[in-house]
């Protein structure tokens, strides 16, 4: 049974198998030039410094020494540490295995980082859930990515880089907001929405780079009204038909009522204002289209059960 032994960078400790820390010691003392540095923080079990290391094996080697430096990420990006580093590299090499759930689980990691997310890895992330059509989570990522400088304006050590990164994740989240237009449109190249209203509405807010509807506005309490009415409504129409309760069928047609003139307002509001993306004005007539279909339903049933009645 390997030993182990206490890695730890400046916030945290990892548990590494001794004979792990023995390979990445034994690999450093081959690198041109010598680092003496990188080796006493090797024995000091510095993360940072076994990180490096696993890189260096990582590009230098195959086989079972290449499964050394995946071995070491593992401990540093799983452990207590949480390595951001680490966690990005994962999520690298498994993109390059065709892994997408493993990339995506690392790079997801390494975007949530409280003390230090890493922006390419939000936007792998957004790329990746472009390929397998979760278009929220793709815009989500890619709008984090963009936003990165605004969201953490004083804590950048590469400028530069951040903004090339910003720029690359501002024009990737245009594009897959002009793809799902071009869906709703029903012109060729387009990406599906989701199928159902909820997915539609997680898709919202992703939609601008800005923060429209902006928490404590009055738009922000038309859309959080709309979506407690809809929720609502789905749950007594539920219940309606499970149970069979008629009832259940004339209530939800006034609620239908409420989220319509909510998101009516909405829509009307953002668009006067152009406050709103083109992908959400699209998106709320989507789901104003959508909900008179449903009231359109209503009034029918409604019809028949007084003819029944009668």
């Amino acid at each position: 049974i390997l030993g182990f032994v206490a890695a730890s960078s400046a916030a945290s400790t990892v548990q590494l198998p001794a004979e792990l820390v023995d390979r990445a010691v034994a690999f450093a003392k081959t690198m041109e030039p010598s680092d003496e540095q990188l080796l006493r923080n090797l024995h000091q079990r510095d993360a940072d410094a076994l990180h490096a290391v696993a890189a260096g094996i990582h590009a230098r080697a195959d086989g079972d020494e290449n499964a050394t430096s995946v071995l070491l990420w593992h401990a540093l990006a799983d452990g207590p540490s949480a390595h951001v580093p680490s966690a990005l590299a994962l999520g690298s090499h498994y993109r390059d295995g065709g892994d997408r759930r493993g990339a995506l689980r690392y790079f997801v990691m390494a975007s949530n980082d409280d003390d230090g997310p890493s922006q390419t890895a939000m936007r792998e992330a957004g790329r990746l859930f472009s390929e397998i059509n979760l278009v929220a989570s793709s815009l989500e990522y890619f709008k984090k990515c963009a936003n990165f400088r605004e969201d953490r304006p004083n804590r950048s050590a590469n400028r530069s880089a951040e903004t090339a990164e910003a720029e690359a994740c501002t024009e990737a989240h245009g594009k897959m907001s002009a793809r799902l237009i071009k869906g709703i449109k029903g012109i060729k190249g387009g990406v599906a929405l989701p199928r159902d209203m909820d997915g539609i509405a997680d898709v919202f807010p992703q939609a601008s780079l800005g923060t429209f509807p902006s928490p404590g506005t009055e738009e922000h309490g038309m859309w959080i009204r709309g979506l407690e009415h809809l929720r609502a409504y789905s749950t007594s129409v539920r219940e309606g038909i499970e149970l069979g309760i008629v009832a259940n069928f004339k209530e939800g047609q006034k609620t239908l009522m409420k989220v319509r003139h909510e998101l009516q307002q909405l829509k009307d509001i953002g668009e006067q204002e152009m406050s709103m993306s083109k992908l959400q004005s699209h998106l709320l007539g989507v789901m104003l289209a959508r909900l008179r279909a449903l009231t359109r339903g209503h009034e029918e049933f409604e019809g028949r059960s007084t003819h029944d009645e009668l």
